[in-house]
């Protein structure tokens, strides 16, 4: 049997309704398809979802009528925070997208000083756009939020009230991945610093020591930001979710 299509209903659920609008009734009626009756899941990003069926079709919207309410999604191992060196074009987009299917809660535009581009807020809406697009991907019904773009010393500004942070630093760190993931509990508020490909620059550092980030690293050979993510990101989530079991 065929999963139910997850849609984005931001607004949630009115008088057992849920109205959806915009690119989401689009995809719905144009690109799935869907009829009178048929079922797909509604979810609000905020871990709330409900098993539909469609209502009717009305000029620029869908109504759906709730056949069941899902129970609400359990929190992550890990409340992760991604905090990525913005780089340019499509490998940011992946980076955004692969971020967000792993399960974090949010994800900060990192500016650098060997970083190469400043977004505007049109990228700012396009990786909110593709953060959707991960959670109805991996059926997750919490959205990773996209927050605007901090400098390093914002960002440590940023953690002192929300959590610990650590950073990706090859020559000299603190901590070995593997050692530092041994230190994280169940729900764990953490923010990952990841640089650019040039690298941080010894301000940067300084900034980070400064401001109690922990550097941790991969190992001794370089890999582009993206990569760096995904592996960093995937095997610390993976760690802090061994250990609730």
């Amino acid at each position: 049997m065929a999963r139910a299509p997850y849609i984005y209903a931001p607004e949630g659920v009115v008088n057992q309704e849920v109205i959806i609008t915009g690119s989401e009734a689009i995809h719905l009626r144009s690109v799935l398809r869907l009829r009178r009756g048929e079922l797909f899941t509604a979810f609000d990003g905020k871990g709330r979802g409900w098993i539909c069926a469609i209502q009717s079709f009305e000029a620029g919207h869908i109504r759906g009528e709730v056949q069941e309410v899902l129970p609400l999604e359990p929190a992550p191992a890990l409340n992760l925070t991604a905090a990525v060196a913005v780089v340019k074009g499509p490998r940011y987009d992946w980076a955004v997208e692969k971020a967000a299917e792993l399960g974090a809660e949010r994800f900060i535009p990192l500016l650098t000083r060997r970083g190469v581009v400043t977004p505007h807020h049109g990228r700012l809406q396009r990786w909110q756009t593709i953060a959707v697009a991960a959670a109805k991907q991996s059926q997750s019904r919490t959205l990773m939020q996209i927050m605007r773009p901090l400098n390093v010393q914002e960002l440590v500004n940023y953690t002192k009230e929300n959590g610990r942070l650590c950073a990706l630093e090859n020559l000299y760190p603190d901590y070995a991945v593997s050692d530092y993931a041994a230190t994280l509990i169940p729900r764990t508020q953490l923010t990952l610093a990841v640089g650019p490909e040039g690298g941080w620059t010894a301000e940067e550092l300084d900034i980070f020591r400064l401001g109690s980030a922990a550097l941790v690293s991969l190992g001794d050979h370089p890999l582009r930001t993206e990569t760096a993510l995904l592996v960093t990101a995937g095997y610390l989530m993976l760690a802090a979710g061994s250990k609730q079991n």
